[in-house]
């Protein structure tokens, strides 16, 4: 009987094909190859599969024995044969999205290019030890110290320059001028390099749950990312990868996702996986078993588990206002009889503050009201015109000006005043109504000041808007300003996450039909005798209680 050649195995790891995973090598029949070769040939054929295979470094030189599957095996190729910079991968957790993008990546660069420099950045320097640990402790393991002498320290402790979590490591490398590691762990908050200039930059765990309690957090976290850009040495291949999943639909990777070019093309390639084949929530599994997927709903809760497993940082079913229910409507179409209002939200007194250098936007609308209503009592409302954007107090007073009289006839100017001084910018507006004619005041009910709601402001913008939007009655003409649209739509989307100008002051028209009736129009009476029987009692004289 012949003797049975004993079955190669790369440090130590056992190999067997899955089905369904498309290899990129036949691994089987080069390690059957490999016995009868000299060491030479092994170490030479074992370096190649380091440099060249994203699979085999997670399989053989990681030693993770689940990562033969094949999601897994699929994204290594995805990664191996996408863009190598600008990229931006969303994969549900657990699906090995950092051990492929951040730690098998970084350890296969370093191989082939010593003299680069890499910054890992998380949210805070803690976060990404954890990757730079699990890099330096490959570079530790006798199998690669012994394929790439010429790289790797054979005692790192002793012999190299840098060797630790909190310094960062360097490999043997050429150059001696650097002050840069070769691969370094930083922090977008806190511990940021100063006067560094990486090669690489991967920013992995960039987002965390507990910032999405805080948008002052996320727009900080933000505004670091894009300060860190400054990070890169300026040459041309420079590389940068984002890596993460969602925790808040107006959180950093979301801003990220946003951003474009000078021709409106996305800066970062997006490559987007959810856990299930079919992107359904009770689709197949993609990876983890179906009992895995259940206990997590169970465990996560299913909006975190939308926002983590499906990678959908706002599900459809969890907002509060659908913005698709906004009806676009065209001028020819709109009823005879509108009334028209204005409502403003302003964005606060800031003397002395340019309005980019500002937070909130002012919210202006022009608002056609239909006077009939249906068979729960609820009018059809139109957006005629509409502004939601930042704008200087002097910029202010014209744009209003021109939009009550581009709209013509408004019946009511509504606004929230928050003190007991009339704004500025609203006695210069009255004086610029006043020299073409428009007399407008509180005592002829053409001027309301809205008192600040008692109400939480999310909350009463929630129950305000979401009945109407769920039974059609709330339109825009399709004249606007589509930027002006797509702000209200987005902070509809977004909502309570994210700005709210435009919508808070969408709400405004409700409390102005409330308190404003129009029965007056239609009778016989003039309108100074009805105005003086009001009481102003929305019960009795408000579109509500017609």
């Amino acid at each position: 009987m012949g003797t049975k050649t004993k079955k190669f195995s790369p440090n130590n790891v056992s190999f067997s094909e899955v089905e369904g995973c498309n290899y990129r090598n036949d691994y089987s029949k080069i390690f059957h190859d490999l016995n009868g070769m000299s060491s030479e040939n092994i170490m030479n054929e074992l370096r190649c599969l380091v440099l060249d295979d994203l699979f085999f470094i997670l399989l053989f030189v990681l030693r993770i024995p689940i990562a033969n599957h094949p999601f897994v095996v699929d994204r290594c190729q995805e990664v191996e044969n996408g863009p190598i910079s600008h990229t931006m991968d969303i994969w549900p957790r657990f699906h090995f999205k950092s051990t492929i993008l951040t730690v098998a990546s970084t350890v296969q660069r370093h191989l082939r290019y010593p003299e680069r420099c890499t910054c890992i950045l998380s949210y805070k320097k803690g976060l990404a030890d954890k990757f730079l640990s699990a890099i330096k402790h490959a570079y530790e393991s006798n199998f690669l110290k012994t394929l790439f002498p010429d790289v790797l320290y054979g005692n790192p402790y002793r012999d190299s320059s840098s060797w630790s979590i909190q310094n960062g490591i360097v490999l043997k490398r050429q150059g001696q001028s650097r002050q840069e590691k070769t691969i370094e762990s930083a922090g977008l908050i806190d511990g940021m390099p100063q006067g560094s200039h990486f090669n690489d930059r991967n920013y992995d765990d960039i987002e965390t749950e507990d910032m999405k309690y805080s948008q002052e957090q996320l727009d900080k976290a933000f505004a670091k990312f894009r300060m860190s850009l400054n990070l890169g040495t300026g040459l041309a291949d420079d590389t940068e990868r984002i890596e993460g999943t969602f925790y808040s639909h107006t959180g950093v990777l979301t801003q990220i996702q946003g951003l474009v070019d000078s021709d409106g093309v996305p800066i970062y390639t997006l490559r987007r996986h959810t856990c299930t084949e079919d992107d359904t929530l009770d689709g197949k599994p993609v990876f983890v078993t179906r009992e895995k997927l259940e206990s997590l709903k169970v465990g996560m809760g299913i909006d975190v588990f939308y926002s983590q497993m499906m990678c959908d940082p706002t599900p459809k079913f969890d907002m509060e206002l659908d913005p698709s229910l906004l009806i676009k409507t065209e001028k020819s179409n709109l009823p005879d009889n509108l009334y028209k209002f204005m409502v403003i939200d302003s964005a606060g007194s800031h003397r002395g503050e340019k309005a980019q250098n500002r937070n909130d936007n002012w919210g202006i609308h022009v608002i056609g009201v239909d006077p009939e209503v249906d068979n729960i009592g609820a009018s059809n409302i139109y957006i005629l015109d509409s502004f939601i954007d930042k704008i200087d107090e002097t910029a202010v007073v014209t744009l209003i000006a021109n939009m009550y009289f581009r709209n013509s006839l408004i019946e009511v100017l509504a606004y929230e005043r928050l003190g007991a001084v009339t704004p500025g910018w609203l006695l210069h507006l009255i004086n610029i109504l006043h020299n073409r004619g428009v007399y407008m005041s509180e005592a002829t009910k053409n001027l309301h000041a809205l008192k600040p709601s008692q109400l939480n402001k999310k909350s009463r913008i929630t129950s305000t808007l979401r009945l109407p939007l769920l039974n059609g009655k709330i339109h825009y003409l399709d004249t606007i300003d589509s930027q002006y649209i797509d702000q209200l739509k987005k902070e509809m989307q977004l909502h309570p996450g994210w700005h709210d100008d435009g919508i808070d002051s969408l709400t405004n028209i409700y409390r102005v039909i409330d308190k404003y009736g129009i029965k007056w129009k239609t009778n016989t009476l003039p309108p100074e005798i009805l105005f003086s029987q009001y009481s102003n009692n929305s019960s009795s004289n408000g579109w509500l209680g017609v």
